[in-house]
């Protein structure tokens, strides 16, 4: 009896990972992979019958792809369904990332399909950087750390020989806590990303893609320095899209600056970028702390003050009912000293020495109740 396609599995096997995809005419992996990176790979593999009954969740579309979330296996993943003028970039996305195997903070490939480009990929947690951007609460140094990593991360994917070419806000994953503690972060959307050196054959004008490099908007080879380019335009429009009016400390700016230089050679590298970004963090990561510091302080005061407010109106208003209890005192005891006190007083059903010591339990429940 035949098994579903979609509950068919590739079989683990120790293959190079560009051995494990059907097509692979776009790109070629084997000059660039030596023997050591031989590894146990498992993809699912489903057909359009399998794919359409799939159940799926839609997340919306893309420039390339319609986005659905989907489950296999117990597993969350995500099917990117490629539009048709983008199909073929699909198994070049397969192939990078087979080949990544999650480092780089790229997505780890789970299956694709066999007949209609489609690509599952690993479910990341988290939200998509722009949103972190439009919280209010988020502070700047979690924006800085957050590009700091993109920062690391494409330096470990140029050192493995690929290029993003699409480096932008909306490819950033991030997850945080609550409270605003950085917990990881991904690379995703590698659609056009490609090896070191080849080229897009984009052949358009510079301006209608901003955040392209020069050079490969012109069907010039794609490098590291390019991503260094659509880096710099990521640092630059931080400011558009945060919530915070707070401008990026100058080591972000001049980071920004010297990424987006015309000439790829005059764009810095990855440690001198890295070094900028390290200060810039550690320079806001100050601001905040001493403006935490002063929040605190004018917080204090605050109270301070209130407590001084407070300690006025109790001692007004002890003086006042001090005040009665003496002079309601003094005029029992003046009546004691009248002529036939004793006479009037009986007629009158008062006794003054009870009247008295209740002036005097009096006082004593007034000094405990202040606390003298």
């Amino acid at each position: 009896m035949s098994v579903p396609a979609h509950e068919r599995r590739l079989c683990e096997t120790e293959r190079r990972p560009q051995e494990n995809l059907q097509k692979l005419e776009a790109i070629t992996l084997s000059e660039e992979l030596s023997e050591d990176t031989a590894r146990s790979v498992t993809l699912w593999l489903l057909d359009d019958e399998s794919i359409e009954r799939q159940e799926k969740e839609g997340l919306g579309q893309t420039q390339v792809a319609d986005m659905f979330a989907t489950q296999l296996g117990g597993v969350d993943m995500i099917m990117k369904a490629m539009l048709s003028p983008h199909g073929a970039r699909s198994y070049v996305e397969a192939a990078i990332l087979l080949w990544l195997d999650g480092r780089a903070g790229a997505p780890r490939l789970l299956g694709y399909g066999t007949e209609r480009p489609m690509l599952l990929l690993e479910s990341l947690p988290g939200c998509n950087f722009l949103h972190l951007l439009q919280d209010e609460d988020a502070p700047l140094s979690l924006h800085l750390q957050v590009v700091h990593r993109v920062a690391h991360y494409l330096q470990e994917l140029h050192a493995l020989g690929f290029v993003h070419n699409d480096v932008a806000i909306p490819n950033v994953v991030v997850q945080v806590t609550d409270d605003h503690q950085l917990l990881d972060v991904h690379l995703v959307e590698f659609t056009v990303a490609c090896l070191s050196g080849q080229s897009l054959a984009m052949n358009v004008d510079p301006g209608a893609f901003p955040c392209v490099a020069p050079e490969v908007a012109r069907g010039g080879a794609s490098t590291p320095a390019a991503d260094i380019f659509s880096f710099g335009m990521l640092l630059r429009e931080l400011s558009q899209f945060n919530a915070s009016p707070e401008e990026l400390p100058p080591q972000a700016l001049e980071a920004a600056r010297l990424a987006t230089q015309e000439e790829p050679q005059a764009r810095p590298n990855h440690a001198a970028l890295e070094a900028l970004l390290g200060a810039a963090v550690a320079c806001q990561e100050r601001k905040e702390k001493r403006k935490r510091v002063k929040v605190h302080h004018r917080q204090n005061d605050a109270s301070s003050s209130v407590e001084s407010v407070d300690d006025v109106l109790q001692l007004a208003l002890f003086t006042y009912h001090l005040g009665w209890l003496v002079e309601l005192g003094q005029l029992v005891h003046a009546s004691i000293r009248l002529p036939n006190y004793q006479t009037r007083c009986k007629r009158r059903n008062f006794d003054p020495y009870v009247a008295y010591n209740a002036c005097l339990m009096g006082f004593e429940a007034l000094m405990d109740s202040f606390g003298v």
